[in-house]
């Protein structure tokens, strides 16, 4: 019997990875005849630097994101059509949700957490703006080299001095996702948290800073270089400029809020959310401060006690734990996903301003907490609740089916940019730009008068929407033409 049981956890082990891996590529299939959208045009069709190698070559020393381009460049050497782009795109995120289950598995030494994590992960909809977008894989590529540096890490031996090759290899994994998206700067505070929920022992800071010496000169060398780039500081000095830091932390703060309520609220996603600018404080607001501090405050009281029992106490080998976690691991999972959620939005939703809020693409990495969270809470409400693992396995199914045909029903809105921006204006009925594209969309289809109507809706939200007026005017003269 014993034998049959060995052979029944391989397979599983090797089953499950795989599992994810098709339930990834199955549920975005039906995007790869997907069009370009919104920023496509600008960062793409109409980038004369990524159309060739040569122009390639000769924008990398003065350019950003230099890696995220070469593939863009690549992918348009191969054929300038968006199939091939979402091929690329959709690979991204199968390897991201393989990533996903290994480096759960890794920190909760629990299979079965780690198999409806990554499922989750990889069937959710709101990851669609990373993937089934095109000019969404500025995050989902990051992903892939951030957390394979992670995984990079996390092999490392902790008796080693400098982290070995796998320290090396997870320094170079690091460069490139840089190179891809200036947010994975964020990596080596990931590393830290790691080593705090994951170590077996008390952590020494100094042999931890050690074997993360690599990857913490990467960041102050890459730091400094943005400081003394000219492109990088003229785009924080815009940025600046846009609204009062008080006035961004609170739009901010009521934006996180809105886009965490779209992994319940599926039928809310928005490629271009209209979320208002707060400048005061209100009653909603402060009840969603309130909020932020109770989950950040019960974060760090659960890290503080993991920390101060590591030192009392030596942990149980991993080997000898078993399918369904101890209660102990809890505190482990609850504070590795909220400062890895905090820890992944620091860049884009704190102290600079961006033209747009928030978007659900900059979820992309920090719903790994979500999910995290979410799956933990299942697998323990089913095991040491309701006693019934049959029960939870017909529930995960169902809620993955779930979240995997909104995926698909959502991959079709990206089908063509009409449907896009007729789904958009519904959801932002007072937000010019959505107005403004769909009518753009409109007039490339040669339906002018829908078009016009599109534009006057535009204007008459916005009267100062000087690319809506261009636009209505060039429309009324194709119509009068035709």
């Amino acid at each position: 019997m014993y034998p049959f049981l060995i052979l029944g956890i391989k397979i599983r082990d090797g089953l499950w990875p795989f599992t994810i891996i098709i339930v990834a590529i199955t549920v975005y299939a039906n995007a790869l005849w997907g069009v370009f959208q919104f920023d496509d045009y600008n960062v793409i069709i109409f980038n004369p630097r990524v159309h060739s190698l040569e122009a390639w070559w000769q924008d990398a020393g003065s350019g950003i994101r230099q890696l995220l381009k070469l593939t863009y460049t690549l992918n348009w050497l191969a054929g300038p059509n968006s199939f091939g782009f979402h091929v690329f795109n959709i690979v991204c995120h199968a390897v991201n949700s393989f990533l996903i289950y290994y480096l759960t598995k890794r920190l909760t030494y629990n299979a079965v957490i780690a198999f409806i994590t990554a499922l989750f992960f990889a069937a959710h909809s709101i990851q669609t703006e990373s993937v089934t977008y095109i000019s969404g894989r500025s995050s989902s590529l990051m992903a892939v080299f951030y957390l394979g540096s992670l995984l990079a890490y996390a092999r490392v031996d902790r008796s080693s001095g400098w982290g070995g090759r796998w320290g090396l290899s997870s320094a170079l994994l690091f460069l490139l996702a840089i190179l891809t998206k200036e947010v994975s700067l964020t990596l080596p505070f990931a590393l830290v948290l790691w080593e705090l929920c994951v170590s077996e022992r008390p952590i020494r800071f100094m042999d931890m800073l050690k074997r993360q010496a690599f990857q913490w000169l990467i960041f102050i060398a890459s730091l400094s270089v943005f400081f003394l780039f000219t492109r990088y500081t003229g785009l924080i000095a815009y940025s600046v400029d846009i609204r009062p830091l008080k006035s961004n932390l609170l739009s901010q703060l009521n934006g996180i809020t809105s886009t965490v309520s779209h992994y319940l609220l599926l039928n809310r996603l928005n490629i271009d959310p209209d979320l208002p600018v707060i400048s005061r404080w209100s009653l909603t607001v402060g009840i969603e401060f309130l909020f932020l501090c109770v989950i950040v405050a019960a974060g760090i009281f659960s890290l503080v006690r993991l920390i101060r029992k590591k030192s009392e106490t030596s942990e149980v080998s991993p080997q000898n734990q078993k399918v369904i976690p101890q209660p102990e691991i809890y505190p482990v999972i609850f504070s590795f996903s909220v400062f890895w959620f905090i820890i992944q939005l620091i860049p884009t939703s704190t102290l600079i301003p961006r033209i747009d809020i928030i978007n659900e693409r900059h979820f992309y990495l920090a719903g790994w907490g979500i999910f995290l969270v979410f799956s933990s809470c299942i697998v323990y409400v089913f095991a040491k609740i309701i006693n019934n693992m049959k029960c939870m396995w017909v529930t995960v199914i169902v809620l993955a089916m779930l979240a995997g045909g909104f995926t698909i029903a959502r991959n079709h809105i990206y089908r063509n940019e009409i449907a896009l921006w007729e789904d958009t204006v519904k959801k932002s009925p007072n937000k010019a730009r959505g107005y403004n594209n769909l009518g753009y969309a409109y007039f490339l289809a040669g339906r002018y008068d829908d078009a016009i109507r599109a534009y006057k809706k535009a204007l008459e939200i916005n009267p100062n929407h000087t690319l809506a007026s261009n636009n209505l005017e060039m429309a009324y003269k194709a119509s009068k033409g035709r």
